[in-house]
């Protein structure tokens, strides 16, 4: 047996699976039907302690191809049923092997539907997967939990290249996922990925554009980025995913606000200028205040379920999105 604890003194029993406990950091619930192990693997996670509310998680295993990143992020999972004899023919190894290899820890058996509830009224908050029940020193450790600099944890440690023949593109990594630098490639590009710490000057030495990648946290905990975000903004065309978009709201002067409980799984957008409207894949927990907009900022996209936004347009070659684009959003960027 094994305990979830949550900041607000609620607590929900399960079965331990994966690595042993305790683990600490925001929980969050996310909505995906499929796509378990990209959402793991995805560094925008780094950190968080993710609910899933689809009920049966591990029946196709983990395989190499659908790595997000080259580990697991997330601190550590919960579901309601695990399925731990795997039937797919990619699969190499099972959820539960994966996660003890990695020693990220999990449970299985809970209430899923009762947790995402609470979060989704009460909001996201500190929790911290216990072994067994909780101690006084589990509860302590919960109070005190603060968090780290999570880009500086998800960031690549050097600038690398993935060569092509197109448009050079640089990536500013705040914690980058394998898809999106697929979706760059498979157009033709010519990529350089770049660690968060990278100054403004370096990668403006030999790109067309730049991509500011998605990454966990608070933005307002990464303004040491903003001076290299607002330079980069006033000397080529940029595209902001996620964090990295919240960082260009603030490097123009616009303001941030944190969601209730987060968009984690498809949410419905409508593109202001076609009224085209699609499902598109979210992670995040922050997202620009309509109250504090940057000047001169233009609404580019809206959120079809609470009407906030989910991009914007600062002029100048300069766009963002909270959400993951599409190869044709990516390609009108080009």
């Amino acid at each position: 047996m094994a305990t979830l604890i949550l900041a607000d003194g609620t607590r929900f029993s399960g079965q331990s699976f994966g690595g042993a406990p305790p683990a600490t950091g925001e929980v969050v619930f996310a909505t995906h039907m499929f796509g378990y192990q990209q959402l793991i693997t995805d560094p925008a996670y780094r950190g968080r302690i993710v609910c899933f509310t689809y009920p049966l998680i591990g029946n196709v295993g983990i395989n190499e191809a659908d790595m997000a990143s080259d580990r697991v992020q997330v601190a550590g999972l919960v579901i309601q049923s695990l399925c731990d004899l795997p039937c797919n023919w990619l699969c190499t190894r099972s959820l539960p092997d994966f996660l003890a290899d990695q020693g990220t820890p999990a449970l299985h058996g809970l209430d899923t539907r009762a947790l995402a509830r609470h979060i989704r009224t009460h909001g996201a908050q500190v929790g911290r997967i216990c072994p067994g029940e909780p101690t006084q020193a589990d509860w302590d450790a919960l109070a005190s939990y603060t968090e780290n600099d999570l880009v500086a944890q998800a960031t690549c440690s050097a600038p690398y290249s993935l060569a092509g023949n197109g448009p050079r593109i640089a990536v500013l990594d705040l914690g980058v996922d394998k898809p999106l630098l697929a979706s760059l490639t498979a157009l033709g590009c010519n990529v350089t990925v770049y660690p968060a710490s990278t100054l403004a000057k370096a990668i403006l030495t030999d790109c067309d554009g730049v991509v500011i990648s998605g990454g966990p946290g608070d933005p307002a905990a990464q303004t040491g980025l903003l001076d290299t975000v607002r330079a980069l903004m006033q000397s080529r065309p940029v595209l902001g995913i996620g964090l990295g978009f919240q960082l260009m709201a603030l490097a123009r002067g616009g303001g941030i606000q944190r969601l209730q409980h987060g968009y984690h799984g498809n949410q419905p957008v409508r593109e202001t200028d076609t009224g085209r409207c699609q499902q598109a894949a979210h992670r995040c927990l922050y997202a620009p205040d309509a109250g504090k907009l940057p000047e001169d900022a233009r609404i580019t996209h809206v959120n079809l379920n609470d009407g906030g936004i989910a991009g914007l347009d600062f002029g100048d070659g300069a766009r963002g999105v909270l959400f993951q684009p599409d190869e044709g959003l990516v390609t009108s960027f080009l």
